[in-house]
């Protein structure tokens, strides 16, 4: 997580990992394919009391054979964990993925895992995918001065889909935007009216 201005931006390296063993005896040219996911360990140690992240089993997962292009297995981790999947020989794309990559709010977690499987004949292939946040963490400070002076105050996080975030002048929690441009405009009641500032574009980059 870095600090930009009054933003604090998290993000998540990328971990995976791969093993294969010979297990049973399948038709020739085909094998099976078992996939294992988790979440990062860097994003369950960075969240706040506030955060409950999705259950592991919500995330879809898809199998694709990287020659044809074509996705054999696209269902919930929950109805394949533990279980095994037929596929061609060859190598097969899996990825795995919860969330909205444009969604913006309080809980709109992004998370996606992608790594790659050889499957060869007569063999069954383990593959561990390690879940990780793709969009932005981002929260907002109200600095002393500010909540000295001013009774009523809050901040919206502005997005380039048009979406905004709202932190009201008590907000504690972190919110989730998408990769990409943001500006965060304060708005300040003074003399009963509402006065606004919005900052200069800042880039969130994952």
């Amino acid at each position: 997580m870095r600090r930009i201005g009054s933003i604090l931006l998290g993000l998540v390296l990328i971990t995976t990992s791969c093993n294969e063993v010979v297990d049973m005896e399948l038709p020739n040219a085909q094998g099976e394919l078992k996939v294992k996911l988790k979440q990062d360990s860097g994003t369950i140690s960075t969240k706040t009391v506030d955060e409950e992240f999705p259950d592991i089993g919500e995330f879809v997962v898809e199998v694709t054979e990287t020659s044809s292009g074509r996705t054999f297995y696209r269902k919930k981790y929950a109805d394949l964990a533990e279980q095994t999947m037929l596929l061609n020989e060859g190598e097969h794309k899996c990825y795995a993925f919860y969330g909205d990559p444009k969604g913006v709010g309080f809980n709109s977690y992004y998370y996606t895992a992608e790594t790659f499987a050889d499957i060869r004949a007569n063999q069954v292939s383990d593959v561990e995918l390690t879940a990780k946040l793709e969009n932005v963490k981002v929260a907002v400070n109200f600095g002393p001065a500010l909540t000295f002076d001013h009774k009523d105050y809050y901040a919206q996080i502005n997005t380039q889909t048009g979406r905004k975030l709202t932190f009201k002048k008590n907000e504690t929690r972190c919110g989730y935007v998408p990769v990409g441009d943001v500006t965060v405009t304060l708005y300040i009641y003074v003399n009963d009216q509402w006065l606004c500032y919005t900052s200069e574009p800042v880039t969130c980059a994952s």
